[in-house]
């Protein structure tokens, strides 16, 4: 039985790959071979009698080892587009005539390069008003600060006057009454104000009712005059049609469809008496002229009933809106009532008041007014102050309009390649229209295509390597659609690769780009050695009770080491790792001590490779980096490398919520971790530290 493994390729194509058990399986089937060839020439030779006793089946030496787990990455090859992942939209802040223009589309432009100016005539004549207005500001301040000057002499004068405010009761008095006074009045008039205007608003309410009730009646009148029209319109149409047959009987049958009694037509010889008979019978017309004269009278009587409706309909609108009118104005005049009944009130409490409290207060109020010339001085004061402040205001609006006329020229804000310009010199710009549009070289973004096997099994934040003109670049896959391409037949898959040293990546060239496209983590494995087929069928030998049995298994994706185990198998499985001719179902087998001591060695060799990495950090500078030991955590799907270096081979793939231990972290953004038994590099980007 011939023992191999199919393996899928990158590119798609199957190879068959021969294990090295399968040059043990020769080896041993040449020496059976010259063991039976020996026995046959032996039988040859002078027989014997002697009886011959039954062998012992024979022992079969095998090597085993346990169900392993690992992670395995099928890795394949695209060919990527470089787009740019960011544009600039450069919009003037200005509209305005260009007045020049510099760069065309293709030519790359640093930051701060003069793309175009704007025409700024108007903007100049701006800032000579703002210039006025910066002066005329100042003219105010010296103003306020002369009426500061002022209004400290009337505050000596005020003071003056305090003696002449206590004399002065009487007239206070006069004056409370006076507004009393007023207040009733106040209040009379609102009374009759709002009594007009409830009348007011009964009258427009009677008018749009009966409006309403005539555009009703209106409305009832078109339905009739239609209705009329309409079965003239269908007499007219029949008595066409009679009239219209050529031969008589034709026309005499038509006339009797529509319930002309036969004896009525039967003498008649022309089609028009024919239909002038279905004229007669069915209405009070004699003639079809009548007929017409009758639809067109219809007509016009249907025309002007809608006439008649469209202007009550604006008559209504206008009496609703005059109601509308009348009610606010209702609402406004009860306001004003209730407004000059609570002026009379506040009136006759002010009257009240200086009955009872003020004049014991006259004096009080004399030395308040001396408070308030001194207050006066201070408001004249803060109207200096304001002032200034108008003054500082004014000096904004220059700055704005110089910024205004630094807005005529248009710069680029980034370093890029210009992708379209639309603007011409002598046109004008827009505020809603990008004038340039600038492609950054900051980040860019690669573009490939892959089958659906392939879409289905990636997965967005996975990690892929970009490979340009021999060197490679770290990617990270951005974008999955799961629409097919019309054009293409294939997904569009889109990844992000960082700005730093991606200089050489030119927008529409080509490169290509590496990443996993099945994958299998922490899965169940053995290895490749130990799996045979039959008619397809996977299967592998477990050592149970010191036999060979063979166990079906069913099997996944595999790397040139080992195939995952997807059923057949448990944690505890021995597989048998080695090939003899004499394995197979059944068979006696023994174990070889070489098993337990290659597992021993690999204890031993893990425990010696821990010592020799403990000497390479200390040999490391501290400043270079942190040497204690963590247990961390994959953050997303990430290559492990074999050196702390993107150019490094990829030794394996950490999968989200994977941990490792962590025995160094360098300055350069890695970290040493343990995989696998063996020292390893991620980036530190990617992993977290396990609380």
């Amino acid at each position: 039985m011939k023992r191999t493994m199919k393996k899928k390729n990158v590119k798609g194509q199957s190879e068959i790959i021969r294990s090295a058990g399968w040059n043990r399986a020769v080896s041993g089937i040449l020496a059976t071979t010259l063991l039976l060839t020996s026995v046959a020439l032996s039988g040859c030779a002078k027989q014997t009698s002697a009886p011959v006793e039954e062998e012992k089946p024979s022992e079969v030496l095998v090597e085993t080892s346990s169900v392993g787990t690992k992670s395995i990455y099928v890795m394949s090859d695209f060919i990527g587009t470089i787009e740019a992942n960011e544009e600039t939209s450069i919009v003037p802040k200005i509209a305005g005539e260009v007045t020049s223009k510099n760069f065309e589309v293709g030519d790359y432009v640093n930051a701060g390069d003069l793309l175009f100016t704007i025409d700024d005539t108007a903007l100049q004549i701006s800032k000579s008003a703002a210039e006025a207005s910066v002066a005329s500001a100042a003219a105010n301040l010296n103003t306020a600060q002369a009426a500061l000057i002022a209004q400290e002499a009337n505050n000596a004068a005020t003071k003056a006057t305090v003696n002449e405010t206590i004399g002065t009761q009487d007239t206070t008095e006069m004056q409370l009454d006076n507004s009393v006074n007023n207040a009733k009045r106040g209040v009379g008039a609102a009374k009759g104000n709002n009594g007009l205007a409830n009348q007011s608003f009964e009258t427009y309410k009677d008018a749009t009712d009966r409006v309403k009730d005539n555009q009703e009646s209106a409305d009832n009148s078109i339905g009739d005059a239609e209705d009329y029209l309409e079965s003239l319109e269908f007499i007219q149409n029949r008595y066409s049609d009679i009239a219209s047959k050529s031969n008589v009987d034709d026309a005499k049958n038509l006339a009797k469809s529509y319930g002309v009694e036969d004896s009525k037509i039967s003498s008649l010889t022309d089609s028009r008496a024919v239909a002038s008979v279905y004229l007669s019978d069915k209405t009070q017309f004699s003639s079809g002229e009548e007929l017409a004269v009758a639809v067109a009278t219809a007509t016009s009587q249907y025309q002007a009933a809608k006439s008649t409706s469209k202007s009550l309909e604006g008559s209504y609108s206008s009496s609703l809106l005059a109601q509308i009118q009348a009610a606010i104005s209702t609402q406004t005049s009860a306001d004003s009532l209730k407004t000059a009944e609570e002026a009379e009130a506040l009136a006759e409490k002010y009257r009240a008041d200086y009955d009872n409290f003020t004049k014991a207060k006259i004096a009080a109020a004399a030395n308040a007014q001396i408070v308030g010339g001194d207050a006066a001085v201070i408001s004249s004061t803060n109207t200096v102050t304001s002032a200034n402040a108008n003054l500082a205001s004014a000096n904004a609006s220059l700055a704005s309009a110089n910024l205004q006329l630094d807005y005529t020229k248009v710069t680029a804000p980034v370093s890029g390649v210009i992708q379209a310009i639309n603007v011409q010199q002598y046109e004008i710009a827009s505020q809603q229209t990008a004038a340039y549009v600038i492609s950054s070289q900051d980040s860019k973004k690669i573009t490939f295509y892959v089958a659906e096997t392939a879409m289905r099994n990636m997965r967005e934040g996975q990690t892929a390597s970009i490979e340009k003109e021999g060197i490679t670049y770290d990617a990270t896959i951005s974008s999955i659609d799961n629409t097919v391409d019309s054009g293409k037949g294939l997904f569009k898959v889109e990844a992000m690769v960082s700005g730093t040293g991606n200089e050489g990546f030119i927008t529409g060239t080509s490169v290509k780009i590496t990443t996993a496209t099945q994958q299998a983590v922490d899965a169940m494995t053995v290895p490749i050695d130990a799996v045979y087929y039959e008619s397809e069928q996977a299967y592998v030998y477990c050592l149970q009770d010191g036999k060979a049995i063979r166990t079906d298994i069913t099997t996944g994706i595999s790397d040139e080491e080992v195939v995952e185990v997807t059923g057949g198998l448990n944690a505890d499985s021995r597989v048998i790792t080695s090939w003899a001719s004499q394995l197979k179902d059944g068979a006696i087998v023994k174990e070889t001590a070489a098993t337990s001591t290659k597992e021993e060695s690999t204890e031993e060799t893990t425990e010696e490779t821990s010592i020799e990495e403990t000497t390479t950090v200390e040999e490391i500078p501290a400043d270079a980096m942190n040497e204690a030991e963590v247990m961390v955590e994959a953050t997303d799907t990430v290559k492990i490398r074999s050196a702390a270096s993107t150019d490094s081979e990829v030794v394996g793939m950490a999968a989200a919520g994977d941990q490792y231990t962590r025995i160094q972290e360098t300055a350069e953004g890695w970290s040493k971790v343990i995989f696998e038994g063996s020292e390893a590099y991620i980036k530190s980007d990617y992993v977290k530290v396990v609380e």
